[in-house]
């Protein structure tokens, strides 16, 4: 079982989404649909993290990230297989520049 971990930046990230759906869009239930759709994306990660596939940039791929999608959204993230610990970098809608999100 891997440990599951969020930077500051990746719970910025949630935050701001959650924020946005639920007051500027007036869709608390959308909000929590995403909150529950990120709940069971942590699961998976808990068990198998390594079914995600590798980001498509060589770099980032090179570097270790990958990427899971969960509702319109979608986290990037780095696998510790040694330590057996997860670390959720960023979350992103899907049709944001993942590139320059990441630094890239």
């Amino acid at each position: 079982m891997y440990s599951v971990l969020l930077t500051h930046k990746a719970v910025q990230d949630l935050s701001a989404a959650t924020g946005y759906i639920e007051h500027t869009l007036s869709s608390p239930s959308a909000a929590q649909g995403l909150l529950d759709a990120f709940e069971k994306l942590l699961g998976q990660l808990e068990t198998m993290p390594e079914a995600h596939s590798f980001m498509r940039d060589d770099l980032l791929a090179y570097a270790g990230y990958r990427w899971a999608p969960f509702g319109s959204y979608l986290a990037f993230f780095i696998v510790d297989a040694e330590n057996q610990e997860v670390v959720i970098e960023r979350i992103a809608h899907e049709s944001r520049d993942w590139k320059a999100l990441l630094g890239q």
